[in-house]
């Protein structure tokens, strides 16, 4: 996903021969005629975790975490009809990609103070988690069109084939729309880029009875454009559930690798107390040293018995890879763990670490990290509230400051970005919803000899807080 030398880097379509590209579309409009409201919600105005903050500098965190780093309250960024997005930055210039149906690009030159008018990219969708890449003026964006529909364990899908849109001068000009598979399978893509070569990921459907994960590695040409090698299957899936969620890093000739796979046959487990898993999955991990020629054989990150999904995966120039992912004995109480190489995995220190601690039930986690700087989000539910959480790391993501409020949600997955003086949260539940943190206030690890107090006081401190948000809010879950 996010890549070296960047910080980090879903109903009906029209057919591919219809599409008529505007530079600037106004009023937007979705594919299937209706106008899509201009209106852009008023945000959920997010209380300050004072009890938490106290606590935290009780224990040794930076007092001037006291002046809230995250600043301004929410801010929408996409009307409505918008469930998915992407968002990656470069310097002090931060882009963002959404759509359903139609995909659209903006992109703040002041990182995320001001942004520009959307602009029309193509027809389809911007599905999760990775489709958007920047490297300097270099801007990838992939989508997916040609949209057909099957079901699953969970619902009817939406997949399709993967198109790609690349501006060389930063999101000023586009060249013209390349189609990268043609089987209308696929579905949950993963972007990555890094010395020239394009690296692809997505599940694949064209087998009817499980989920597969494709691979496609592509060359940058002197003339802007992109060169691909054939599509290769990377994993096969082996029962209803198959190989899912497929998350891609890259730096340097190391293409990293996260998924989650039900290869072991566990028996079926309920997350977030309302979803069903056929069969309950465990994390995998493999890496590439060769820039994506060869793959080294499939690893089991965490026990085989024990619940563990929804993978991310970030590394950077340093050799740090971390990879977070949902983690529970009870998977109807799953907390966000960690585990972390500093060495492009060729090792993996220990254990993985918890990062959320209750009453909160994690999901969704996401990281990114560059130059010692590491930035951790979830979801987070708890009670009658819904809410994305943030930790930041100064030491490559070894430790982590105390647990930040971002916003209140309706079960919104967060993305996120850092450039050069803020990180970047963004999350949709409808609507593509935007905040930014300060990076000149980063917080102070909390110390590994107090952990169970921190764990016990943050915990009582987030139960106070969730209480008196949800009363204040009254956000479902």
């Amino acid at each position: 996903m996010r890549v070296a030398p960047s910080p980090f880097a879903r109903r009906r379509s029209l057919t591919h021969q219809d599409r008529r590209i505007p530079a600037n579309p106004t009023p937007l409009r979705a594919p299937t005629g209706r106008s899509v409201p201009q209106e852009y919600p008023e945000p959920i105005v997010s209380p300050k975790p004072a009890l938490t903050l106290v606590l935290a500098l009780a224990l040794g965190a930076t007092p001037a975490l006291a002046d809230d780093p995250w600043g301004a309250p929410p801010v929408a960024l996409s009307p409505i009809f918008n469930y998915y997005a992407a968002i990656a930055a470069s310097g002090t210039t931060v882009h963002l990609s959404y759509g359903d149906e139609a995909v659209y690009y903006r992109r703040s030159l002041d990182e995320g103070e001001t942004w520009s008018s959307p602009v029309f990219i193509g027809n389809g969708f911007n599905f999760l988690a990775d489709p958007l890449f920047v490297d300097g003026d270099d801007i990838y964006l992939v989508y997916v069109d040609n949209i057909r529909y099957v079901s699953d364990w969970h619902s009817a899908r939406p997949i399709g084939d993967v198109f790609m849109r690349i501006s060389r001068d930063g999101g000023e000009t586009w060249l013209p729309e390349q189609q990268l598979t043609s089987t209308q399978s696929a579905f949950r893509v993963s972007l990555a880029v890094a010395g020239g070569q394009l690296h692809l990921i997505w599940m694949d459907r064209r087998s009817t009875s499980t989920w597969d994960i494709y691979y496609l590695r592509g060359e940058n040409q002197p003339d802007g454009t992109v060169i691909w090698e054939p599509e290769r299957q990377r994993v096969a899936g082996t029962n209803s559930f198959g190989a899912e969620h497929p998350q891609l890093a890259v730096a340097g000739d190391y293409v990293h690798l996260a998924w989650m796979d039900a290869r072991d046959d566990n028996p079926p487990c309920l997350i977030e107390s309302e979803i069903q898993l056929p069969q309950c999955p465990v994390v995998y991990y493999t890496r590439s040293t060769d820039g994506g020629l060869t793959f080294e054989p499939d690893q089991r990150m965490v026990a085989a018995d024990v619940y563990s999904g929804r993978p991310d995966i970030t590394t950077d120039s340093n050799g740090t890879v971390l990879l977070p992912f949902d983690f529970g004995i009870d998977p109807t109480a799953a907390t966000s763990h960690l585990l972390r190489s500093t060495d492009n995995g060729d090792t993996w220190t220990g254990a993985p670490e918890q990062i959320s601690f209750p009453p909160g039930e994690a999901h969704h986690s996401f990281a990114c990290v560059e130059d010692q700087r590491a930035h951790y989000a979830w979801s987070e539910s708890g009670g009658e509230s819904e809410e994305i959480v943030y930790r930041g790391s100064i030491d490559g993501g070894a430790t982590y400051g105390p647990e930040e409020f971002v916003a209140a949600t309706d079960k919104a997955a967060p993305l996120m970005t850092a450039s050069d003086h803020y990180v970047h949260v963004i999350w949709s539940s409808g609507t593509v919803m935007y905040r930014r943190r300060d990076l000149e206030v980063m917080p102070v690890p909390e110390p590994n000899a107090h952990a169970a107090g921190v764990v016990a006081l943050l915990g009582i401190a987030a139960l106070w807080q969730r209480r008196r948000a949800g009363q204040r809010r009254n956000v479902s879950a």
